[in-house]
């Protein structure tokens, strides 16, 4: 898998090791990366990828971590055996949002390069995540005044465990292949709503 130090990623680790499933954990500094002692870490090139893949039949792909590099990461992944990649998307895709925001852009290209792979695919469409209402922290930490932008606009923020929980239903369970699933939280909520509840 790739991107297993973010919070989605790392949440996702740690699942599939206490299911007694073998990871294997592509990140760009091994030795930082404080990983559950089940899962194998690895660094990330993209320079090299053949060994990165050997004998995976299954990825995790978040966008950011292959960037440029993501339809020679699906080479390499397809030639070593892999058959199914699970792409950290997002739900700006089918949001109707401009399609020429930079966030909807690299989600597309991503989803674009999937699909000419030849791997099988699953997509995962979050929306806002939870963490997100960290930017308020250091403001409510220091009074009862929060400033920003649309105070009543809503959402739906996920956990990032939870994507986690479908991304791991997805690597490990059939019937996922050719399907783009948007994930959400329980409920809409305000910013200033958020900020409350906090």
């Amino acid at each position: 898998m790739t991107g297993p130090t973010g919070n989605v990623g790392r949440a996702l680790v740690e699942r599939l090791v206490a299911a007694g499933r073998p990871v294997r954990a592509l990140t760009r500094d091994p030795g930082r990366a404080r990983l559950p002692a089940g899962a194998e870490t690895v660094r990330l090139d993209p320079d090299a990828p053949d060994a990165m893949f050997e004998g995976a039949t299954k990825l995790f792909l978040y966008v950011q971590a292959g960037g440029e590099h993501t339809p020679r990461l699906l080479d390499a992944a397809r030639v070593a055996g892999v058959r199914h990649v699970v792409l950290l998307s997002s739900g700006i895709i089918d949001s109707g949002a401009d399609e020429s925001h930079p966030i909807h852009v690299m989600h597309a290209t991503a989803e674009r390069h999937v699909r000419d792979s030849g791997l099988a695919w699953t997509f995962l469409r979050p929306n806002a995540f939870a963490t997100n209402a960290f930017q308020w922290a250091p403001q409510i930490r220091t009074g009862d005044t929060v400033r920003g932008v649309f105070a009543d606009g809503q959402a739906a923020p996920i956990h990032e465990d939870d994507i986690a929980a479908v991304a791991e239903r997805a690597l490990l369970d059939d019937g996922h292949e050719g399907a783009a699933h948007r994930l959400t939280g329980p409920e809409a909520i305000t910013n200033a709503g958020q900020v409350a509840a906090i």
